[in-house]
């Protein structure tokens, strides 16, 4: 793997081979990576130890921490607290039920939202003719671009999962990212290059198709609150913590 420089993500870890990963994720990956077109054919049709290696995801035939991360079932044996918890609220100390979400950062990726709407989000129904319609209180493609944004740009090192707030009248998503020192909320909602604290993670999920990379993430959920008619999102920077309400 030729490497420029070594990032938290890029750190191999011993101990653990390829062939010890589980397929179900790089079934995933596979399926969404051919859909979003980002990554050819002949790429995605090698074995799993060579989809990893063309992926940068290997350092000398090592799983590095995003490799684990990203595609292993069991990463928190690794890299505690990697995962999302999500609970309903009726106050901020009255809470309803609540979920876990484990394995790869990739099956996270894939089942996170669908639980959300699923369990979590009261739809109001309506008919189109005959056709059923379920109209959702918050925008789906902003929603998702903001949990899976969290996902791929969390500080894992600080053991501590993301976690999502759901009230009736709001969601809040919170998680641990490492910024520029000159990062604030008024640059943040400016255009801005992108600068992902794990290129490797960020990498692979925007193979995926699942974030950009152009730094675009915000802009685009504040695209989809206007064409929902929703209020813009409250961001809040704290040292190394990130909420979006």
């Amino acid at each position: 793997m030729k490497k420029t420089g070594i990032t938290w993500d890029s750190v191999p870890i011993d101990g653990i081979k390829p062939e010890d990963f589980r397929h179900d994720s790089f079934d995933i990956f596979r399926e969404q990576a051919e859909r979003s077109q980002r990554m050819d054919s002949k790429a995605l049709s090698v074995d799993n130890p060579q989809l990893l290696d063309n992926l940068n995801l290997l350092n000398n035939d090592i799983p590095t921490r995003a490799a684990i991360l990203l595609f292993h079932h069991k990463p928190e044996k690794w890299i505690p607290g990697s995962f999302i918890k999500i609970g309903y609220f009726k106050s901020d100390s009255d809470i309803v039920y609540q979920d876990e979400v484990h394995g790869s950062l990739i099956s996270q990726a894939d089942n996170v939202i669908d639980l959300i709407y699923l369990k979590y989000l009261k739809g109001i129904i309506s008919y189109d003719n005959i056709t059923r319609v379920e109209t959702y209180p918050y925008p789906k493609e902003g929603l998702r671009e903001a949990v899976l944004n969290a996902i791929a740009h969390k500080n894992y090192a600080t053991l501590t999962p993301i976690q999502i707030r759901v009230y009736d009248d709001k969601i809040m998503i919170a998680n641990d990212c490492v910024f520029p020192e000159d990062w604030t909320v008024e640059n943040l909602m400016k255009p801005h290059k992108s600068r992902p604290y794990n290129p490797l993670i960020a990498s692979t999920f925007y193979r995926a198709g699942y974030i950009e990379s152009w730094g675009r993430g915000i802009e685009k959920i504040k695209e989809s609150c206007e064409a929902s008619k929703n209020p813009q999102p409250e961001y809040l920077i704290h040292h190394e913590d990130f909420m979006i309400t």
